[in-house]
């Protein structure tokens, strides 16, 4: 370890020079209304995803009784007016 700090220095000056990660660009779904009915299983999300829509009355998201809508691994997520079914 590098004195004075707790990382090794290889690893702390790596934490240094990383850049901020862009955001992607949201997926704007606010002209679309009505189901989305999923055929084949669920929508895999594995980063950071933005959608917008319409609100739950308007735009629908439906796993068709067959699976879940969303299987989310590996990232934090956050929803609001939304309507999965």
């Amino acid at each position: 370890m590098e004195r004075g700090g707790t990382r090794p220095y290889r690893k702390r000056k790596y934490y240094e020079n990383e850049k901020p990660v862009p955001l992607p660009r949201p997926i704007d779904a606010t002209g679309v209304s009505g189901t989305i009915l999923l055929t084949s299983g669920e929508l895999l999300v594995t980063n950071s995803v933005t959608i917008l829509g319409p609100g739950p009355a308007d735009l629908a998201v439906n796993g068709n009784a067959a699976s879940r809508v969303f299987h989310i691994s590996g990232t934090r997520t956050e929803s609001s007016s939304s309507a999965f079914r």
